[in-house]
């Protein structure tokens, strides 16, 4: 199982289905936790992990209708967001694989008087927290700006992503930039930002609050770049995952995200490996 080439996320759900690993009611019972064992979806029996994944009555439905009309009004919804889910993987298999489809695998400055952004995401599925990354460079690969901010409540780590983006768009309208380049490497976030078609994705209410703010820019545009190309974002997130509060810096960052831009500047003028 752990050969076969599907998101590591699925792996470790079949781990834990396998293993009776999953917390299920039942499972939190048996650890002395004060919960009632009811199935969440029937209401009619308990929940253990064969009744989860075999026998409710409300899974039968949602896998014998998947892709099916005339179902339910709330198993549909639970059907578009697989649906929804299973083509965002789709894309990314044929970004990754497509002979036709290349990317930079170093950072590259933007033209004339556009300020690119970089983003980037330190996630800790623990305690469901999460520091975003922000750096902006321009046509020199010069830092003119840089921020870090902490998160809590994060589902995963694609909802930190989206945060990111965020910070990163909001950060660039309140330094007054007019001509940006938003760029991270999460494509699922990048997909949608360019789409007009709307999804019941974990990250769709993001996505719309960064449209409405990319209005206030004469130009905006969002672009997907390798971890190559982006690992500045990630070592301003990384280094400060476990600072409480905010930081920012104009024309300045940390010393360790400096040496990662002055590593990108170097590189401006090598030839690029595709």
């Amino acid at each position: 199982m752990w050969d076969v080439c599907i998101p590591f996320k699925f792996k470790i759900t079949m781990w834990r289905v396998d293993n009776n690993f999953l917390p299920t009611f039942q499972n939190l019972q048996a650890r002395r936790l004060q919960v009632t064992n009811l199935c969440p979806f029937c209401q009619s029996v308990g929940e253990t992990v064969e009744h989860l994944m075999r026998d409710c009555v409300f899974v039968k439905q949602l896998m014998r209708n998947l892709g099916l009309p005339g179902i339910s009004p709330v198993v549909d919804e639970y059907v578009s967001f697989i649906e929804a889910y299973i083509q965002e993987q789709d894309a990314l298999g044929q970004v990754y694989t497509s002979p036709n489809v290349s990317y930079e695998s170093s950072w590259q400055a933007p033209c004339g008087s556009v300020v690119k952004f970089n983003f980037g995401a330190a996630f800790d599925p623990n305690s469901r927290s999460a520091t975003t990354g922000v750096v902006g460079r321009n046509s020199l690969g010069l830092i003119v700006a840089a921020c870090s901010f902490p998160h809590r409540g994060v589902a995963d780590a694609s909802v930190a992503e989206a945060y990111a983006c965020r910070q990163a768009v909001l950060f660039a309208k309140e330094l007054g930039f007019s001509r940006v380049i938003v760029e991270g490497e999460s494509l699922s976030v990048i997909k949608k930002l360019n789409s007009d078609v709307s999804d019941r994705s974990i990250i769709c209410p993001i996505v719309h609050d960064i449209k409405f703010l990319s209005k206030d820019f004469s130009s905006i545009s969002f672009c997907f770049a390798r971890r190559e190309a982006n690992n500045i974002a990630h070592v301003l997130a990384w280094e400060f995952r476990s600072h409480p509060s905010p930081c920012y810096w104009l024309e300045d960052a940390s010393a360790t995200v400096m040496a990662a831009s002055e590593l990108d500047r170097r590189r401006l003028a090598q030839p690029q490996v595709i």
